[in-house]
């Protein structure tokens, strides 16, 4: 089964979407299977539990800027007259933040795919979701409906630094006036924040990904239906009169803008220390799986 055909288990009206429910659109026997396999991956690759031999109650590090101040070890002031942080670090209490950009872009498909990009952004949602229920992490979902999703991220970062995962699945092309379609400003919102496990989830129709991959390589999950992309000068999937698709995203630049993007978000991921990771609605949903274990 590749992300598409699952995702079309989800509705692809947006109407539909604010009240979607990712974690329980999948069958039973889907998310058993999905847990079994993946369980032992997905903890083994869980950051946390090398330096976190004391999962069963509350620990401490050392504090770093940023940290509430109610969460200061008053115990560690009065003794040491050093700042520590007290984290729960509990089987159960880790949360995992999952942030989906739905907005207007996300409700385009291009001819021969089965699910729309939204529709994949809330199967992403789903299959995170199962992960993290697994491990006994607590998962919220939260849903950002507008165009600007950095300014949806600060409001809410109170919130999200309380979490220990922070995931946000976007197509990342919401802005008209940057040439790198916003991507730059989620990159600096996510590097920002040390404390968070955070990963970037670029979802991408069939004919949004370069026919060359960012390592140079053929990629062989940007055919839709089995038909190969139309000439570039085609392939803007938007109206020129749309309100949140750079030029550069569009005509005989479209192809290399996209390929151009994602070279950007790879290169700020491994300089700042987030993950990332692209998507379209060809590959496995076995192969997705496994990239979200390792980028937790």
């Amino acid at each position: 089964m590749n992300l598409g055909e699952l995702a079309s288990l989800l509705p692809a009206d947006p109407a539909l979407w604010p009240e979607a429910d990712p974690s329980r659109a999948f069958p039973y026997d889907f998310r058993a299977t999905l847990g079994t396999k993946l369980a032992g991956l997905f903890s083994a690759a869980d950051r946390a539990r090398p330096r976190a031999a004391w999962r069963l109650g509350v620990s401490t590090r050392a504090y770093e800027p940023g940290d509430a101040f109610k969460d200061l070890s008053l115990q560690h002031l009065a003794r040491l007259g050093e700042y520590h942080t007290r984290i729960d670090n509990a089987p159960g209490r880790s949360t995992a933040v999952i942030v989906l950009h739905l907005y207007s872009n996300m409700v385009y498909k291009s001819a021969g795919t089965v699910a729309n990009k939204g529709q994949q952004a809330l199967a992403l949602a789903g299959l995170l979701s199962v992960l993290h229920l697994g491990a006994l992490h607590g998962v919220r979902i939260l849903k950002c409906f507008e165009a600007d999703l950095p300014a949806f991220l600060a409001a809410r970062a109170s919130e999200l630094q309380r979490a220990r995962w922070l995931w946000v699945a976007t197509d990342a092309l919401f802005r008209s006036d940057r040439s790198d379609g916003g991507a730059a400003l989620l990159s600096e919102f996510l590097s920002a924040r040390p404390n968070l496990t955070s990963s970037l989830l670029v979802v991408r129709d069939a004919r949004e990904l370069p026919r060359q991959s960012v390592w140079g390589q053929a990629d062989s999950n940007v055919t839709a239906g089995g038909q190969e992309p139309p000439p570039s000068a085609q392939l803007n999937p938007y109206p020129p009169s749309g309100a949140f698709t750079p030029e550069r995203f569009s005509g005989e630049t479209y192809e290399s803008a996209l390929a151009s993007q994602l070279e950007g978000i790879r290169d700020t991921a491994l300089r700042q220390g987030f993950g990332w990771l692209a998507t379209s609605p060809s590959r496995s949903v076995e192969q997705v799986a496994k990239s979200l274990c390792l980028l937790c």
